[in-house]
């Protein structure tokens, strides 16, 4: 990212608002000036090779793959799951973290196994040409294996920056930090649309996957040598103290246990149509793969601009009532969907839009709610039990999406200008689902029920700020260069 200083992001973020600069100061103190600082300026620059890796290797992409080998309905389902189901080994991660405390050697170990085991990939379509059996075969276990040691990961990486970024900044940080990988989303979708519309009319779009795992593999092994160059604060585990009772410290938490329940619901109506709006996109709707592409980067480009502004209004309403807000706007989704044809394709358009706004806010506000709902000690099983409860609904939902539209996809129902067939009938029952789960949360967690349109208001007030202050910037400069 040219013209992009490190040092210079890392020190807004952590001392941009004057109010809080000397209690950011003071967090700090407990540690080598330099080294937060540092690892903060580190963790931003690997946020962004990361995030390359992500995309190339997150669910759409590897869907799409398992389509073009031809995998079935259920397979498909099964591997767009796969991300999901190895959630439950987040509990792998904090065991280790809380009994060893070595997050720095858990996360490059967990690291190396899951951004460079795709080589085996890339090593059997080129040593096998033409055998999709074979390859589909692999593929799925690598992806396995991929995803396993990724929840590890995510949990050891969560536990080690809940510690070097001051608790005073982190959502604002962490807003940021998002809105940078963000833009590097973008570019790495497009590339890896025109990769694939190019591969694919020459030598065959299995080709552009090959290549993109690769590009993959490169900047994973450059996120784990930055990973080396991490500070790691002093952490003392607990290896005496009992399992048990730590794993199920969470579902005992009247206030966390009600959160769990609406990720779980939530997480089983996303996951019962999840994969299969990509199907829908390919082999229904014939988009092509630029097509697609800039239906992800549309939804990445609403990530750069509203994450910072999420961040901010995260410290000020909570993150219960902004996951109400934000999942009824992502339900609108899925009735979205119903009309979309090939000759129609505004409302994926729409859709894009909507979720570039609700999906940002909705992602923040989970983080949010671990991060302040969670006690200092077993923090790594609270974050495990929102991954165990939102993989598991996704997955099961999923598999079950996949038998459903095996069963009664063949059939059809029209209602004038609505057609039910398909894909279509499980993105509505994903929409019915959907709004069932955010009556529970109503129902559960009473600060959930903030007033929509005081939430749009202090939206609406942090976007006129970063406006405002953007534009004075702006002029500040021109000024200046003048």
């Amino acid at each position: 990212m040219a013209g992009f200083s490190p040092r210079a992001f890392e020190t807004h973020c952590i001392f941009a608002h004057n109010e809080q600069s000397h209690f950011a100061e003071t967090a700090l103190i407990q540690f080598p000036k330099s080294e937060p600082r540092r690892t903060i300026e580190i963790s931003t620059w690997e946020g962004l090779f990361a995030n390359a890796y992500i995309v190339i290797t997150d669910v759409p992409y590897l869907t799409a793959f398992a389509v073009m080998l031809a995998a079935n309905n259920t397979l498909i389902a099964l591997i767009g799951g796969l991300p999901y189901l190895t959630r439950v080994f987040q509990v792998l991660g904090a065991f280790l973290v809380e009994r060893y405390g070595k997050r720095k050697t858990i996360s490059i170990a967990s690291g190396a196994l899951t951004r460079e085991i795709w080589i085996i990939v890339i090593a059997v379509a080129l040593l096998f040409p033409n055998q999709n059996g074979l390859l589909l075969s692999v593929f799925g276990g690598v992806t396995f294996v991929s995803f396993v040691a990724s929840m590890v990961l995510a949990i050891s990486w969560m536990s080690w920056a809940s510690d070097f970024v001051p608790s005073l900044v982190r959502a604002k940080y962490m807003g940021v930090r998002l809105s940078l990988m963000a833009m590097v989303n973008i570019a790495t979708s497009l590339t890896m649309g025109a990769t694939l519309d190019f591969f694919r009319p020459r030598v065959g779009e299995i080709y552009g996957y090959i290549t993109m795992l690769g590009v993959a593999v490169v900047v994973g092994a450059i996120t784990l040598w930055l990973f080396t160059q991490h500070h790691e604060p002093h952490f003392t585990p607990d290896p005496a103290h009992d399992f048990l009772d730590d794993f199920l410290a969470p579902i005992r938490n009247a206030r966390f246990r009600s959160v769990l329940i609406f990720l779980l619901m939530w997480y089983s109506a996303i996951g019962v149509a999840g994969v299969f709006f990509t199907v829908q996109m390919i082999q229904v709707l014939h988009m092509s793969f630029t097509q697609i592409a800039l239906f992800f980067m549309s939804i990445t480009l609403g990530r750069v601009v509203f994450n910072p502004i999420w961040g901010r209004v995260l410290n000020r309403v909570g993150g219960v009532a902004a996951l109400r807000l934000t999942a009824s706007l992502i339900s609108v989704n899925a009735f979205l969907w119903l009309f979309a044809t090939p000759d129609f394709l505004l409302p994926i358009w729409i859709d894009a839009l909507i979720s570039g706004f609700a999906w940002t806010g909705f992602d923040l506000a989970v983080l949010h709610v671990q991060f302040s709902e969670s006690p200092a000690r077993g923090r790594t099983y609270y974050y495990a039990w929102c991954g165990i409860t939102s993989g598991l609904g996704f997955f099961l939902c999923g598999l079950l999406g996949g038998a459903i539209v095996d069963a009664i996809g063949s059939y059809t129902l029209s209602f004038g200008f609505l057609t039910l067939e398909g894909n279509r009938w499980l993105f509505l029952l994903s929409l019915l689902c959907r709004l069932v789960s955010i009556a529970v949360l109503v129902r559960l967690r009473p600060d959930a029920n903030r007033p929509p349109h005081a939430l749009f208001a202090d939206i609406s007030g942090e976007a006129l700020r970063a406006f405002h202050t953007s534009t004075m910037r702006m002029l500040k400069f021109f000024s200046s260069e003048v």
